[in-house]
């Protein structure tokens, strides 16, 4: 029997299933992508003993378009988190790549359904060697941009989460925003953020509240942006 991943799809909120069929697509892990109408998406990560590949899949109908990779090197580990589109049809992956050697934050965009992806962009500004993890992304319908992470270039604070936005559909990107609002030795972790039509809303895990007992307690915290990603 030979190994990969299988599909199986529902038209009718999970009632019935079709029968799994493999998919012979480059790569051993899959994401599967929230996609409109007809169109599914997936990624795939084509794993090497330097690094790897990210591949975007297009599916439209019964029949798949040919793979197109994402990363514009093969060099160093990478995971990927984050991924969104607009209402213009522009498509917008955030992950976590290893390539200068130490994990840091990048960005890519197809203008074109997933055919072609734009020069990768590395997000975090810092240059501290410290770890960025765990992107998270999201798109207003005009284009508008918000990327959050899990970022420790303050070693006295543990990890805090920081955030970059863009108001030109990912062409530039503003300096880098600390969103959690305390400063204490304390973990925040696993962001996620969307737009609900009139401002991008943050969750994350948090551990500045102290139990009873005296120790950290992990708590779900809560920040808006009204103004695209500006201020929280």
């Amino acid at each position: 029997v030979p190994e990969g991943a299988l599909q199986s799809f529902s038209t009718d909120n999970g009632a019935a299933w079709t029968k799994p069929t493999l998919l012979n697509l480059c790569g051993r892990s899959l994401f599967l992508i929230r996609s409109p109408k007809n169109i599914r998406w997936y990624l795939s990560l084509e794993r090497a003993p330097d690094g790897g590949q990210l591949y975007f899949h297009t599916r439209v109908g019964e029949a798949w378009n040919a793979p197109s990779p994402v990363r514009d090197t093969h060099w160093g580990d990478f995971s990927l988190s984050g991924f969104a589109y607009d209402s213009v049809g522009r498509l917008h992956i955030a992950w976590c790549d290893h390539r200068e050697g130490n994990p840091d934050i990048y960005f890519s965009l197809s203008a074109d359904t997933g055919r072609t992806w734009s020069r990768n962009v590395r997000i975090n500004d810092d240059h501290t060697g410290q770890e960025q993890l765990d992107p998270s992304i999201a798109a207003s319908p005009d284009g508008a941009l918000c990327i959050l992470w899990d970022d420790n270039r303050s070693p006295h604070t543990l990890f805090d989460i920081y955030s970059s936005n863009s108001s030109d559909g990912g062409t530039t990107w503003s300096r880098n925003k600390k969103v959690n609002d305390d400063s204490t030795h304390t973990w925040q972790g696993s962001p996620h953020v969307i737009f609900d039509g009139k401002k991008f809303c943050s969750v994350w895990m948090d551990y500045r509240d102290v139990s009873t007992s005296g120790d950290a307690r992990s708590s779900i915290y809560f920040s808006k942006s009204k103004d695209r990603g500006l201020t929280w």
